[in-house]
């Protein structure tokens, strides 16, 4: 019975001297495949998004729109405060609610907003920590929470808390 051994040789920086080292240099024309194969991909996949309609400008409805949410919570009494259309194009949500309630027997009041997106992507560099603060709220802290849905569903989020 022969047996075969198999020998691996691999280069290594080990025995040379250090200014003899060999660099981790790429060949041009590797490098120009790879950005030619990336670019490529990137253009492939916008035309096949746009030929499959997978990404609409038109606004992903809730089974349930946002200003279903209660005007009435215990004490606190809402009133709905308007978003200018300028201010809503540039958030870019697909739908919103946004109230100031008000307690009826303290006068203490808090502003809600509520937004939803269905392609958070969309809204980039549109954040509650960075847009908040451009209008003068503080930002206290944010933490994740769970809503749980009429059906039961648990759906998670962040909350984000400010003042002004």
């Amino acid at each position: 019975m022969t047996r075969r051994h198999r020998a691996v040789v691999t280069p290594t920086n080990a025995g040379r001297p250090a200014g003899r080292r060999r660099a981790g240099r790429a060949r041009p024309g590797v490098l120009l495949a790879a950005v030619g194969l990336l670019v490529a991909s990137g253009a492939a996949y916008r035309m096949a998004v746009e030929y499959l309609g997978t990404v609409t400008a038109e606004p992903i409805r809730l089974p349930l729109p946002l200003a279903r949410i209660p005007a009435q919570i215990g004490l606190w009494q809402g009133q709905d405060v308007p978003i200018p259309v300028n201010v809503q194009k540039v958030a870019g949500n697909d739908d919103f609610m946004s109230r100031l309630y008000t307690n009826e027997r303290t006068g203490q009041w808090v502003s809600v907003y509520v937004a939803y997106t269905a392609r958070p992507r969309e809204m980039l560099g549109h954040r509650p920590r960075v847009c908040y603060p451009a209008s003068g709220w503080v930002h206290d802290h944010t933490s994740p929470a769970t809503v749980e849905a009429v059906s039961g569903r648990r759906v998670p989020c962040l909350v984000h808390r400010f003042h002004w």
